[in-house]
């Protein structure tokens, strides 16, 4: 999650600031680049970001159906998505471990956000 996180913020603020006719800004210019060009845009995205890098700590989570829907739902209400995509299965894991995994997301935590 971390991982897709720092590429999307990267790939984000790139087609936001190339859309309107901007150079490209990164790193720690980003905020600066994104503000100058449009403030509530600038807001709402290092909103989001700082949510995502400091709510989700570790690239992998292993939790119980409530955990993860509490997790989820405290993401959700930090950052205004309407989709949520994960890994099904994680590199290096075996495809049978996913199924039960899968299962359960499918039969407790999907039906909570219904």
């Amino acid at each position: 999650m971390i991982a897709t996180g720092a590429a999307l913020h990267l790939a984000l603020a790139d087609f936001a600031l190339r859309a309107a006719g901007r150079w490209s800004a990164r790193g720690k210019a980003i905020p600066a680049a994104l503000a100058a060009m449009d403030p509530a845009l600038a807001t709402r995205f290092t909103a989001a970001f700082a949510a995502l890098f400091t709510t989700w700590d570790a690239l992998l989570q292993v939790v119980d159906p409530d955990t993860a829907i509490s997790l989820i739902r405290n993401f959700a209400d930090a950052v205004p998505i309407t989709h949520l995509y994960s890994w099904t299965l994680p590199p290096g894991l075996p495809p049978r471990w996913a199924q039960t995994h899968l299962e359960l997301f499918a039969s407790k935590v999907i039906p909570a956000f219904r």
